[in-house]
């Protein structure tokens, strides 16, 4: 289904559980053997693809997805081969198709993109409205490393946008918080001897953050950094 590249031996490069719609999945398949290495957008119903898949053949390429606010929407970003392309796709019974596809918004190279609260947020400190496929905002993230050297979690009802950034010549993992809507800094916690760089933050119960580390550390934070 994802064309005649698929016997590169693809893997599953980004898996989104699309909102309130039990069982129905977007996968993009990653090929391990070539570079660009997207084989196509396909959206599942349990174990069942659907009929079209988007970008076959390398003609786009999607490495992280997001959904929108419904499952009729997906966003999708190309973070590898420098073309930054920012993909609106409209996903129907068939499966998804593209709507818009504007390059260079979002400049991030590997990393992951989120949408919440009607935005997207990119792992490297970058805002967008897809709406107007405009930058909303940045913020500013003193990362130094390989990329993805930063990661982002944000959290709506406190208005604060988390991320964990790794500076892998000092070891030190600084943990961020920042105000969601003026994107200004409000604390940070560093922790030295942590040389990983991280590859995910998520927001958990009342005052909770947890950072994966690409060491196999997970490091748990509670209390006032997150509540403030």
């Amino acid at each position: 289904m994802f064309g005649p590249l698929y016997n590169s031996q693809p893997v599953a490069g980004d898996v989104q559980a699309a909102p309130g719609v039990p069982g129905t999945i977007a996968v993009v398949a990653r090929s391990t053997q070539i570079d660009p290495s997207s084989l196509g957008v396909a959206i599942f119903d349990n174990s069942t693809p659907r009929s079209t898949v988007f970008g076959t053949n390398q003609a786009a390429d999607a490495n992280t997805l997001a959904w929108g606010a419904s499952a009729s929407g997906l966003y999708g970003l190309n973070v590898e081969n420098g073309n930054a392309d920012f993909y609106t796709l409209a996903v129907g019974a068939a499966g998804a198709t593209l709507v818009s596809d504007v390059k260079a918004l979002l400049t991030q190279t590997g990393g992951r993109i989120h949408f919440t609260g009607g935005l997207i947020y990119a792992d490297n400190g970058q805002v967008l409205n897809p709406t107007t496929n405009t930058l909303a905002g940045t913020f500013n993230l003193a990362t130094v490393g390989p990329p993805p050297a930063s990661v982002v979690a944000v959290d709506t009802t406190l208005n604060l946008a988390f991320f964990a950034t790794s500076d892998r010549t000092s070891g030190i993992l600084n943990l961020l918080a920042f105000d969601a809507t003026h994107f200004t800094p409000q604390r940070q916690i560093s922790i030295p001897s942590l040389a990983a760089l991280p590859t995910r933050i998520v927001r958990w119960g009342a005052d909770g953050l947890a950072v994966v580390l690409n060491n196999g550390t997970v490091l748990l934070v509670k209390g006032t950094f997150v509540t403030g």
